[in-house]
């Protein structure tokens, strides 16, 4: 008989970098069947006029709204750990929260392999339109712009 992984609740480890992840972590942190035991984003940039250094809206949600632990709000520059120290230290970092899901939206890197096989389940990638009618940076907005009533 083959037995069946049903946890009380999902390990994830969320990586987006963009608004429109805002609602998904959201929630994810407020399901009970889910607990989100890491974000990945990216690095904070500048922006405006004074080119200032902005916090990430994901790095700022994750922890002003809805408290998760700075140490576990990780931004990495490197990724792959068969390439670099960092990468193998961000794998290693992955692996220690033993998620079953990597939950992806708009994250604007791309992730690799070695680290795409560490969550029990799967990764899953979740995309704001419905592939192939637009793709690239903007598939929302081309939306709109072209009056589309379905996508």
């Amino acid at each position: 008989m083959q037995k069946i992984y049903d946890p009380a609740h999902y390990r994830i480890v969320f990586f987006s970098s963009a608004p429109i992840g805002v609602p998904f972590l959201e929630a994810l942190a407020h399901d009970k069947r889910f607990e989100v035991v890491g974000v990945v984003t990216q690095c904070d940039k500048p922006s405006g006029r004074g080119m200032d250094i902005c916090e990430n809206i994901i790095k700022s949600c994750s922890k002003n709204t809805l408290g998760i632990s700075c140490s576990d709000i990780v931004t990495p520059t490197k990724l792959n750990p068969e390439k670099s120290e960092e990468g193998r230290q961000f794998a290693e970092r992955i692996k220690e929260k033993n998620p079953d899901l990597l939950v992806v939206i708009a994250y604007g890197k791309i992730i690799p392999q070695a680290i795409l096989d560490i969550p029990t389940i799967a990764p899953i990638n979740v995309h704001g339109s419905l592939l192939p009618n637009y793709r690239g940076a903007s598939p929302i907005q081309s939306t709109l712009l072209n009056n589309d009533k379905e996508t």
